[in-house]
């Protein structure tokens, strides 16, 4: 299917806005496709860059089936500095379809650009909300990826950086909410808190599943993601020495480093009131959790609290 709008952003300073510094919105059955590619957002009063998807929309290709990922919007090689609310918003409502890459393979191939996707200084780095459906059999898809397993083969340099947010924010923040499937995936990334030593504050990454009729699927550390994706490259591995495959689906080995958070490195809170049938699978390779060149976190590396009915694997 051809999207219906494409939008490409590319070279601008959207600073000091009163609102966000970009505002995506879908609705309807719309689909809107965008790249967002080598920009500055910085100052604004709310969020560096905003997407919100309702009433059965689409951000990035429509997906067709249940087993169809789509083809991602692109948001890569930005820099995302010192604004008043989260450096990137991504909130999926209705029955809609949210498919983001954050990556930064544009400066990988084009070295006049930014030299990496920078995520800092506002209060959370990434707050990512799913809000599907409220039914068993409802459909919503939100498939987030952050950073890949080739645009930067260098092990000493991290093609994502999430840093230094303001007052020991959260690094990425998770809310996979009501009906419908949930994917993030986290790989060659630097989350790097501000730690206030003796200040049990906001982790690294914060998964918080409290809902019904969702399965959620995170991922840190490697790259699993296998769709198309951009630049006529596949969305997933293609440069993996040292792989593997778990449930049958291979991925590429590229660990992040979670360090110098207030509070705990990952945090994961699981909450299911019935027996819907919900569940959360939590896969973790490859990373340094804790104690870095940069500092450690005060908290513990991972936090893991579940409780009531539900799955969890």
């Amino acid at each position: 299917t051809t999207p219906e709008t494409r939008v490409f952003v590319r070279g601008n300073e959207f600073t000091n806005n009163t609102l966000n510094g970009v505002e995506f919105t879908s609705n309807d059955s719309s689909v809107l496709y965008t790249e967002v590619i080598g920009n500055l957002m910085s100052g604004n009063a709310a969020n560096g860059v905003s997407v919100t998807t309702n009433n059965g929309s689409f951000f990035g290709s429509p997906v067709l089936s249940a087993g169809d990922i789509g083809y991602p919007s692109i948001i890569d090689s930005n820099q995302i500095t010192d604004n008043g609310d989260a450096g990137i918003l991504l909130t999926n409502n209705d029955l809609s379809s949210l498919v983001v890459d954050i990556t930064s393979i544009e400066a990988a191939m084009h070295p006049n650009l930014y030299d990496r996707t920078l995520i800092s200084g506002n209060v959370d780095g990434i707050r990512v909300e799913h809000n599907g459906g409220s039914i068993v059999g409802d459909f919503a898809l939100t498939s987030i990826r952050i950073g890949t397993a080739f645009a930067f083969p260098d092990p000493d340099v991290f093609e994502v950086e999430i840093t230094e947010n303001t007052n020991n924010a959260i690094g990425v923040n998770i809310n996979p909410g009501s009906a419908g499937v949930f994917n993030l995936n986290v790989s060659d990334t630097l989350l790097r808190g501000g730690r206030a030593i003796g200040v049990l504050a906001d982790p690294g990454i914060a998964i918080t599943h409290d809902s019904s009729f969702t399965v959620a699927t995170v991922v840190v550390g490697a790259d699993i993601s296998d769709a198309a994706g951009p630049y006529g490259l596949p969305r997933g591995p293609v440069r993996d020495p040292v792989g593997g495959v778990f449930d049958n689906i291979p991925y590429a080995r590229a660990g992040d480093v979670i360090t110098d958070f207030a509070g705990d490195g990952i945090d994961v809170v699981y909450r299911n009131s019935d027996s819907t049938g919900s569940e959360l699978n939590l896969r973790l390779f490859d990373s340094i959790i804790g104690q870095s060149a940069f500092g450690l976190n005060t908290g513990d590396g991972l936090n893991i609290d579940v409780n009531n009915a539900g799955g969890f694997d």
